[in-house]
């Protein structure tokens, strides 16, 4: 029987077989190392779409000049 588990770094539902509870697995999407446990609870792993992207310094400074250019 398999267990599943969120990975503790990116969320993402890892499975396993029962037989590895205790044991510590490297997640294949993030690389973390997350320790299997058997509580059964998974956590969604965030999504993109949720949480708001920051921007790259100095966006905003060019967006306001680009506002600035297109009305005038």
């Amino acid at each position: 029987m398999a267990i599943q588990f969120p990975c503790s770094q990116c969320g993402r539902t890892l499975k396993v077989d029962n037989r590895f509870v205790g044991a510590k697995i490297r997640c294949p999407k993030c690389g973390a190392i997350t320790r299997a446990t058997a509580t059964g609870h998974v956590q969604p792993a965030p999504t993109s779409a949720s949480a708001p992207r920051p921007e790259k310094p100095g966006a905003a400074a060019r967006k306001v000049a680009q506002a600035r250019t297109e009305e005038a």
